[in-house]
């Protein structure tokens, strides 16, 4: 099977290099050339378009900025793709409607990355918390993200 990357950000490297260093047939596609050549000594093929990586993949992992997840998923699920998708799936509701709707014609899976469900915060407040219902709404943040980065724009990554 061959893997494509869409988007080689912090968590897209990581995807990326893990799926090569399995052994994979992996093609990228980022629009930064910065983040493109350093993977020049690799088995990673970077390739110039979202549509090359689509094409040519069977699974696809779409870690670009939230704001393109919406038509990087529309694109991958018309084309039967089995996707894995770091949240958001997408950052309107009518995009997820549209979302939601396709999925229902797609031979491919999608499938959301919820990581944080696994650290070691998030399990020892589940049992803290348990066995009670608690509905909270919180951040977390693995590590510093430099000022510049896209999460903290209001449009593309929502702000922090």
């Amino acid at each position: 099977m061959k893997y494509g990357v869409l988007g080689l950000g912090s968590i897209g490297t990581r995807h990326a290099q893990n799926l090569v260093n399995y052994g994979h047939n992996v093609i990228a596609f980022d629009p930064c050339e910065d983040r493109c050549q350093n993977f020049n000594q690799t088995a990673l093929e970077i390739v110039s378009s979202r549509a090359s990586v689509i094409d040519q993949c069977e699974a696809i992992i779409i870690a670009s900025p939230n704001e393109f997840h919406f038509e990087d998923l529309k694109d991958s699920i018309a084309a039967s793709r089995h996707v894995f998708v770091e949240k958001p799936l997408a950052t309107t509701w009518k995009g997820l409607n549209k979302i939601q709707n396709s999925i229902k014609n797609s031979k491919g899976w999608v499938t959301v990355g919820f990581n944080r469900r696994f650290s070691q915060l998030s399990i020892k407040l589940k049992e803290c918390l348990s066995p009670s219902p608690v509905n909270i709404v919180m951040t977390m943040n693995a590590g510093f993200i430099p000022l510049d980065s896209w999460v903290h724009d209001i449009n593309s990554g929502g702000g922090r």
